[in-house]
This record gives structure tokens, C-alpha cells and sequence, in this order.
């Protein structure tokens, strides 16, 4: 009888260990991100090694964003946090005394991590430190950095194939958005600020621009809100679409279709 207890007791206990049921012990590190566009791709190559802790939501404005309490108490007992350098709010952060025990980690890939190249070489550095910190699952992080890497191309083939058609098409944009419009084959022939940071001098020549160059769209973003490319839609009469400049809803692959997904909407 007493065999039986104890075989009821362990059959459950292997199957959810084998099947991967028992996520809250198996996170061997826990991580800081400062954005989505970091905290992706840390959940993706980490999974269930893994706990990850983002601090700004994909749809908010770095630079509009109020820190809370439970954003200071994330960093503590944090093994590693990762950054970029140019969050406005990272330095205080990082001189915490919650961040006082945490690595301070850089990410060395400059430019927007919305553009796939620029998002795998960063995923490769990400996963590189993974394997330095936890070697012992250093095949782990390798097997699904090789998986993300795979889906994102796959993504970016599509993508790229679709945009052919808008090889040279002309448009203006925020410039937040100007490196991945470039990178999908459009020629942005002017770019804007956030409107608060626009003159009406600035809007007047960006208008002018638009006019004597053709554009075809406005292309705002989204995280900057649709006020900032507003005034120069309604002036050129030309469609308005506002791409996302952080991976939403945790997926950047996801993201970026939705972000192509519109361009394909209004240029036709």
C-alpha cells in the first residue's frame, strides 16, 4: 500500500518535471530589462532559465515614463540588468541601492532593434552573456537563440518579398522610425520630432518637402503619439499610418508584421 502512495505521488512529479510543468523552480537567473525591445529577446533565448523583469511597457514613451515603486524593487536581487544607454530615466536606476548587488550589462549593438539585423546581432550578444553567466545551460541558450534567429529570418524573407513594390517610394516620417522604413526599401525624404520639439517653421519645411518630393505617407511613432506627423497629413493630404517602435504585447516578430502590416494599408 505504501508503494502505492508514494508511486501516485512521484509518476505526477516526473511527468510535469519532463514536460516542463514546473516553471517557477527551473528560472536559474533572474534579469532586469530596461525596454521590450531587450526583455524579448531575453524571454525568447531564456525561456523557463529565465525570469525577466521589464521595466518600460512596449507602448510607452521612454521619455514620458513615471517609475513606480515596484519598478525600483524589480531590480532587487536581480542577477544581471540590461540596458542601452540612452533610456532618460536609467542612470538613477542603475545607482539604486536595489541595483547595488546587480551586473550592469550594456547592450554594445547600436542603433534602432527594430530593424531584424540590427535585432539578431543583439540577440547574439544577449545570448553570449546568458552562456557566460549560466554555462551549464549554455546548449539551452544556443538551441533557442538558433530558433529566434531562424523565425526572424523567415519574417524578414516574407517581409522583404512583399516589400518590393515599395522600393523608392517616398515618404516622411518621425524619426524614430526612419532607420527600419530605409531598411524596407522607401526613401524617406524628410523625418520630424515630437511635436512638442517642432517649430512652426520645422512643420512648414517638412510640409514643403513633402510637397516638392512627392511623399506618399506620414509615417509617425506610435509611442510618440499621433499629434506629432498629424499636422503634416492634413496639409499634404497624404494617408497617416503610426508604427510601433518597441515589440508589443512581448513578441517582436509579431510587431514588426503589424508595423508592416499598416504601411501595406495605406500605400498602395
Amino acid at each position: 500500500m505504501l508503494f502505492n502512495i508514494v508511486k501516485k505521488l512521484l509518476i505526477p512529479a516526473i511527468i510535469l518535471s519532463q514536460y516542463g510543468c514546473a516553471s517557477q523552480e527551473s528560472h536559474g537567473l533572474t534579469v532586469v530589462a530596461s525596454t521590450t525591445l531587450i526583455g524579448t529577446i531575453l524571454e525568447e533565448i531564456g525561456e523557463d532559465r529565465v525570469k525577466v523583469s521589464t521595466i518600460l511597457p512596449g507602448g510607452i514613451c521612454p521619455g514620458h515614463f513615471d517609475l513606480k515603486p515596484s519598478d525600483m524593487r524589480a531590480f532587487s536581487g536581480a542577477h544581471m540588468i540590461f540596458y542601452q544607454g540612452w533610456e532618460p530615466w536609467i542612470n538613477g536606476l542603475l545607482d539604486s541601492e536595489d541595483a547595488r548587488d546587480s551586473e550592469k550589462l550594456s547592450i554594445l549593438t547600436e542603433g534602432n532593434l527594430m530593424v531584424p539585423p540590427l535585432h539578431i546581432e543583439a540577440a547574439r550578444e544577449i545570448a553570449e552573456i546568458l552562456r557566460g553567466k549560466d554555462p551549464e545551460n549554455s546548449a539551452y541558450y544556443t538551441e533557442n537563440l538558433e530558433r529566434y534567429i531562424k523565425e526572424i529570418r523567415d519574417s524578414k524573407r516574407e517581409i522583404l518579398g512583399r516589400a518590393e513594390s515599395f522600393k523608392g517610394v517616398r515618404v516622411v516620417s518621425s524619426r524614430h522610425q526612419k532607420a527600419l522604413l530605409a531598411w524596407l526599401g522607401f526613401e524617406v525624404v524628410a523625418t520630424y520630432k515630437r511635436a512638442d520639439d517642432m517649430s512652426p517653421s520645422d512643420y512648414a519645411s517638412v510640409i514643403r518637402i513633402a510637397r516638392e518630393k512627392n511623399a506618399r505617407a506620414v509615417i509617425d511613432n506610435l509611442q510618440s503619439g499621433p499629434e506629432d506627423g498629424k499636422i503634416i497629413a492634413e496639409e499634404t493630404g497624404i494617408p497617416q499610418a503610426a508604427l510601433s517602435n518597441f515589440p508589443i504585447d512581448g513578441s517582436y516578430i509579431s510587431t514588426l508584421r503589424n508595423n508592416f502590416a499598416k504601411l501595406e494599408t495605406i500605400i498602395k
